[in-house]
């Protein structure tokens, strides 16, 4: 199954893995945790304060950005 979706705690909550876009290009593709931690997804969607893990942030931010995840079946 696809999800494309902005809403980063929903899509780390809930995918197991996961593709960041960010102007029609990768910036990011692994498991979850990984994702959340990644520099480039964390300036593009999580914002300063997501480096706590929780998931959290500017999730809602108008960058151009997808997020695309995989669902387990």
């Amino acid at each position: 199954m696809l999800l494309i979706e902005h809403d980063m705690g929903l899509v780390l909550g809930i995918c197991d893995r996961v593709v960041v876009l960010e102007f029609g290009q990768v910036i990011a593709d692994g498991l979850p945790d990984a994702v959340r931690q990644d520099p480039r997804v964390i300036a593009a969607y999580l914002g300063g304060g997501a480096t706590s893990g929780s998931g959290t942030g500017d999730a809602g931010t108008d960058d151009g950005g997808i997020m695309s995840s995989t669902l387990a079946d």
